[in-house]
């Protein structure tokens, strides 16, 4: 069904995008006799040109790759077997080979434009933001899908009540991401310091939601926890983001007497913001990964004697399955389920941890000041 509705919002989308879309794109404030004639409208050849392939390729590759093998580790596949060992070797190999490429185009590409520029390596404040933004994903995206799962099977709500109960770690983010960039501008105070910050605060929340008992009720403080540990990724989702155009070389966001390098340029800054964004969505697929292969290890050593292989299949696949069973095994699977989640709650607040080492990455003399 979701499907489905995606297309005409789709063809909605791409209708308003061309009717609000101004006429001269991207040069519509510029007046017609100074419009840069030399890429005839940018032509799809010459877009096509600029495209980094390979590179795209090696990078999807790779994660997909390393996803999987995360997935189907001691689920379908044990560890040790020819399956996984080959989806992570061929995934080490895809980053090693998309490292050496994005290195190999930085340094020698006329037209085409790296999709990872080695530049935002060789550059400590860029990795240390890139690093942030992968450790961040982890805990953002996971809790978004592991908290209502959690809500499902240890609190016996229905999907609608355990999305309710979410709101409280939903809400927190965007108000944290509104009030660290105001009062960081108005307080003038850096905005590395508020990324340590929100960093720490992921950590304390995470580690309390850790400690929320596996009983039927919901203890009203989970809701702060949640408030702590959402207020934390909201900050963090937005300031890291603002942060980039400050340190991004000239060559990735500067400014340029002709206006044709000034729209490249400014193609630069998109890749150096794009590439935040996009190690953030990986981490957040890596670490569901991580904390989805933990969980499934945790309920097979836990119930394997308990329920049948193909009742356990089924019960990984869809935990509602779990009203089907005996009242008592139900009470054994539900607080069986409460520690695999507790530990994946435990997994996150590490992976928020990695974003302090990550931040001090970026201390400077002289701070990003907004």
């Amino acid at each position: 069904m979701t499907s489905y509705l995606s297309v005409p919002a789709g063809a909605v989308a791409l209708g308003i995008i061309l009717f609000a879309m101004p006429n001269g794109f991207p040069f519509h404030g510029i007046p017609k006799e100074q419009r840069p004639n030399s890429i005839n409208k940018l032509s799809l050849k010459w877009l096509l040109a600029r495209f980094d392939l390979f590179g795209a390729t090696l990078l999807l590759a790779a994660t997909l790759l390393l996803v999987a093998a995360l997935e189907e580790a001691d689920v379908h596949y044990p560890w040790k077997s020819a399956f996984v060992i080959t989806l992570l070797t061929i995934s080490g190999l895809s980053w090693v080979g998309f490292l050496l490429w994005e290195r190999h185009m930085t340094q020698n590409a006329k037209v085409c434009e790296p999709v990872f520029p080695w530049r935002f390596v060789e550059s400590r404040v860029l990795l240390g933001m890139i690093l942030s933004a992968i450790f961040l994903g982890g805990p953002w995206f996971c809790s978004i899908f592991q908290l209502p799962q959690r809500f499902q099977i240890v609190n016996s709500l229905s999907p609608l009540q355990a999305g309710f109960r979410l709101i409280p770690f939903t809400l927190a983010a965007p108000i944290g991401s509104i009030v660290s960039a105001a009062l960081a501008k108005a307080a003038k105070i850096p905005p590395l310091y508020w990324v340590i910050f929100a960093s720490v605060l992921q950590v304390i929340g995470f580690s309390l939601l850790s400690t929320v008992s596996n009983s039927h009720d919901i203890p009203a403080a989970q809701y702060g926890y949640q408030v702590i540990a959402g207020f934390g990724c909201g900050i963090n989702i937005s300031l890291l983001l603002v942060m980039i155009p400050f340190r991004v070389q000239d060559r990735d966001k500067g400014k340029s007497m002709t206006l044709v390098i000034w729209w490249l340029i400014h193609i630069h800054e998109a890749v150096a913001l794009g590439s935040i964004g996009q190690f953030r969505v990986m981490g957040g697929v890596i670490g569901l990964a991580m904390v989805t292969s933990a969980f499934n290890g945790l309920i097979r050593s836990r119930l394997g004697d308990l329920i049948s292989s193909s009742e356990l299949d089924a019960l990984l696949k869809s935990p509602e399955f779990v009203s089907s069973f005996p009242a008592d095994i139900q009470e054994t699977i539900r607080s069986t389920f409460g520690d695999g989640y507790t530990l994946q709650i435990k997994i996150l607040a590490g992976l928020a941890a990695g974003q302090i080492p990550s931040a001090m990455l970026m201390w400077e003399k002289e701070h990003i000041m907004l």
